[in-house]
């Protein structure tokens, strides 16, 4: 199978399952967000089978922005000419707490980064995705810390750019592996993860 146009999409949603399966399932075990990019990569690559496939991780696709971190997650193609760009985020609550209200900006800068490598055609990138795995519940629901970075169940965002670059339009967070918890009043995990489903930029 070719990565492109009319099949990236759909291989990106099955390894996103197929990663998800093996976590839940214990087969697996997420220790850290390098794990996650290369479980997926993984995932992908027996979806692919294609000896065409090519990938490359920490790739520097942000060199032009002149910033500290210059390095994209993940590339991925089998055309040179229709290249895919992946950026994942693993935040886990730590033995000092929650680091939700420092990673949610992040996560948007993310996006944003994206947005401008598929808008640039930086390296042939035609198209980007995020991808992100959360183990506290702070990450599904609206707080009074930092709203403006809210990546809560069903929130669209409220702002159009991040760190001075545009984020993608109508941008959306969905989440799976939730479930709404009536005594607490809130959404929870019903798993070791709540997944948000693949965020799509082109």
């Amino acid at each position: 199978m070719e990565i492109s146009k009319g099949s990236i999409v759909q291989l990106v949603a099955n390894a996103q399952c197929r990663v998800i399966d093996c976590v839940e399932n214990e087969e697996f075990q997420l220790s850290s967000e390098k794990t996650f990019v290369f479980k997926f990569m993984w995932e992908l690559a027996k979806l692919v089978k294609n000896e065409k496939l090519k990938f490359d991780f920490e790739y520097p696709a942000y060199e032009a922005l002149k910033e500290d971190d210059r390095f994209l997650d993940l590339l991925v193609w089998t055309d040179k000419k229709y290249k895919a760009a992946f950026e994942f985020k693993l935040p886990k609550r730590g033995l000092t707490g929650t680091g939700s209200t420092q990673v949610k900006p992040k996560i948007y800068r993310d996006l944003a980064r994206i947005k401008y490598l598929v808008d640039n055609k930086i390296d042939n990138i035609n198209i980007g995705f995020f991808l992100c795995a959360v183990n506290e519940d702070s990450y599904l629901n609206m707080g009074r810390a930092n709203p403006t970075y809210a990546v809560a169940h069903n929130h669209i965002a409220t702002i159009t750019e991040s760190y001075g670059l545009p984020l993608p339009n109508q941008l959306a967070f969905t989440w799976t592996g939730i479930q709404w918890d009536d005594r607490q009043q809130k959404t929870i995990r019903n798993g070791k993860f709540a997944w948000l489903e693949p965020i799509q930029v082109s």
